[in-house]
C-alpha cells in the first residue's frame, strides 16, 4: 500500500490543515495549466493517472472540444486559481453624530453576475449573445450594509473583508469623511 503521507512529504502526525495545503501544492505543481508543463506529470503509472485515469489518455483527447464554452472555463479557472481577492474602495461621508455613535452604511459592491440569457456561454443557438456582448457576464451590484465603529474620525481608513454571491472573496477599503456642517 503506498503511504500518502510520504507521497504528501509530510511527518504521519500533520494536520488537516497541513494536508489540505500539500495537496492544494501537489495539485498546482502537477496542474498543465498552472506549471506549464504539460508532459510532467502525464507518464502512465504515476499517482494521477491510476487515480483519475488521465494518463491513460492523449492530451488533446480531454481537450475542451467546445469554443462557445472556453471562455466559461477561462473565468471559472481564473476564479479558482485566484491568489488575490478583488478589492474595491469607497469613500462615505459621515454626519458628527454618526461618527461620534457609529452607523450602518449601505454600500453597492461591483461584482460580474452570469448573464441570465446565455447562462454565461457568451452565445445563444450559435450566435453572439446580445445582452451581454458574448463577455459570458454582466456588471451587477452586491449591496453591503457596513458596521462603522463608534468615534470614527475623519480620514480613518477601515477594510472590510467581504464574500460576494458567486463565493468570491473581496476587499473593500473605506475613507471616512465627516461634514462639518451637518449635526
Amino acid at each position: 500500500m503506498r503511504d500518502y503521507f510520504q507521497v504528501l512529504g509530510l511527518p504521519h502526525d500533520a494536520g488537516a490543515a497541513a494536508v489540505r495545503q500539500a495537496c492544494r501544492r501537489l495539485s498546482r505543481r502537477d496542474h498543465p495549466d498552472i506549471s506549464g508543463d504539460s508532459a510532467a506529470h502525464d507518464a502512465p503509472g504515476d499517482d494521477a493517472s491510476r487515480a483519475g485515469g488521465v494518463g491513460e489518455l492523449p492530451r488533446d483527447e480531454i481537450a475542451i472540444d467546445f469554443p462557445s464554452v472556453a471562455p466559461l472555463v477561462d473565468r471559472m479557472r481564473a476564479s479558482f486559481f485566484a491568489d488575490a481577492p478583488a478589492t474595491w474602495s469607497a469613500y462615505i461621508e459621515l454626519t458628527r453624530g454618526e461618527a461620534r455613535d457609529g452607523a450602518r452604511v449601505p454600500v453597492d459592491v461591483p461584482h460580474a453576475e452570469t448573464c441570465l440569457a446565455c447562462g454565461g456561454r457568451g452565445e445563444t443557438w450559435g450566435a453572439g449573445c446580445g445582452a451581454c456582448g458574448g463577455a459570458g457576464t454582466r456588471p451587477g451590484a452586491h449591496r453591503v450594509r457596513l458596521v462603522l465603529p463608534p468615534g470614527v474620525a475623519h480620514g480613518a481608513q477601515l477594510q472590510y473583508q467581504l464574500r460576494l454571491p458567486a463565493g468570491m472573496p473581496a476587499i473593500l477599503s473605506v475613507s471616512v469623511g465627516i461634514d462639518q456642517a451637518r449635526a
